[in-house]
């Protein structure tokens, strides 16, 4: 048996006074874990992933547990996602992924910790498992200071899709893109958000070169709905929502998570009266582009 959801997290609660990237480690370490939720691995696997940084990392040294605390960790989430943590923490990752190619997988690895001490026997399932870990982790942390997209969906994608049963849900059939396509899709999104300009071509182009994008659609449902066309922008909302869940995480976070899915029940639900929506792409806009205005 392990704890419950509730119970890790509040006895995590010392996380909360540690600063992560953007946030907290407390704050990563939950959305890492609702990102390996939705990506539907195995359940070890996600509550790995609310713990992946507690005893300190190759790349992050503030944890919030020592080594000899094992086996209270191993108590509270399991023996396999613990095990799978420590490994994560103590691991040298960066040789690690280097040398292992996602496509080829060896049956057997003895790989270094990033202690310089010692090797770790690690078999293809917990590489798998390592490399689901790895690319929520980076995911999750993958934007820009003010919270802008960052570029993660092309090797997301390209990693997933590799792993021998690595995601089997979503995002196994979203379309691959390639660096430059992301690179040039966001740019065009961007253009859009600054231009202040209503045209759609823009948006058009975003999701042609990156159609794995939810805020894209989101965009323009809302002109679909402008122009009162309910049965498109009805698709476009659809296809936003679908893509939230199979992310598990927004793409543009200058607004959160819940922000993104409140202006997805309002369009669902201007669609089913067939009214404009209360939220314009202007009022939009100007929610994305606060802070870097404020700045």
């Amino acid at each position: 048996m392990v704890a419950s959801l509730g119970i890790i997290k509040a006895w995590l609660s010392s996380a909360k006074d540690v600063p992560h990237s953007r946030s907290t480690l407390f704050e990563h370490l939950v959305a890492t874990h609702s990102i390996l939720s939705a990506w539907n691995v195995s359940p070890y696997v996600s509550r790995a992933g609310l713990i992946h940084s507690v005893y300190s990392t190759q790349f992050f040294f503030d944890g919030i547990f020592t080594l000899d605390q094992r086996p209270q960790v191993r108590t509270m989430v399991g023996k396999k996602a613990e095990a799978l943590a420590y490994q994560f923490c103590t691991l040298d990752r960066h040789t690690l992924w280097g040398e292992v190619k996602v496509s080829s997988i060896p049956s057997l690895l003895h790989a270094k910790a990033h202690s310089g001490v010692g090797l770790v026997r690690l078999d293809r399932s917990t590489i798998v498992s390592l490399a689901q870990l790895e690319c929520a982790n980076e995911v999750e942390q993958a934007c820009g200071d003010n919270g802008s997209p960052g570029h993660w969906m092309s090797w997301t994608l390209a990693t997933i899709q590799a792993l021998p049963g690595g995601v089997p849900l979503k995002l196994k059939t979203l379309p691959a893109i390639t660096e430059k396509d992301e690179a040039s899709a966001r740019e065009a999104y961007e253009k859009y958000l600054y231009s202040g300009c209503v045209d759609q071509s823009l948006l058009i182009e975003s999701v042609s070169l990156n159609p794995n994008v939810p805020e894209v659609y989101t965009f323009l449902a809302i002109t679909a709905l402008d122009q009162r066309q309910f049965e498109l922008a009805h698709k476009h909302n659809r296809k936003a929502l679908e893509l939230r869940k199979a992310w598990g995480c927004s793409w543009d976070r200058r607004i959160q998570d819940k922000d993104w899915a409140d202006i997805t029940s309002q369009l669902a639900a201007a669609v089913a009266a067939q009214n404009r929506p209360a939220i314009s792409v202007s009022s939009l806009r100007a929610r994305l582009l606060k802070e870097v205005e404020i700045q």
